[in-house]
């Protein structure tokens, strides 16, 4: 499967100009910003792109929600290490395995 995110991005904006008040377009593409998945999964999107910004303020947000999510935690980190913030990065991974130690993924960060 060919993975085209910013495809994506632009085709739920282009969508929301012709119809404003679709309801999927809208879920998909303003978030709902009390979902944490919804945020996780734009996230990994922003990521792909390389928009760490824009992905580091989605899994902040997703945190805000649900605090100890290792699921959110693992990826934060990978994007502090992509933007230099190493002692960010080990405060996400340290916080991560505390919760989730068997983590294989983070492991591998």
């Amino acid at each position: 499967m060919m993975e085209r995110y910013d495809i994506a991005l632009i085709d739920l904006s282009k969508s929301l100009k012709l119809d404003p008040n679709n309801t999927f377009t809208l879920r998909n593409h303003e978030i709902d910003q009390n979902d944490e998945w919804t945020l996780y999964e734009r996230a990994e999107s922003f990521f792909m792109l390389k928009k760490y910004n824009k992905a580091l303020a989605d899994l902040t947000k997703s945190l805000e929600i649900v605090p100890n999510n290792a699921s959110a935690l693992s990826p934060r980190s990978l994007i502090y290490v992509k933007m230099n913030k190493i002692d960010e990065a080990l405060s996400d991974l340290t916080q991560s395995l505390r919760i989730y130690q068997f983590d294989t993924s983070t492991l591998k960060i």
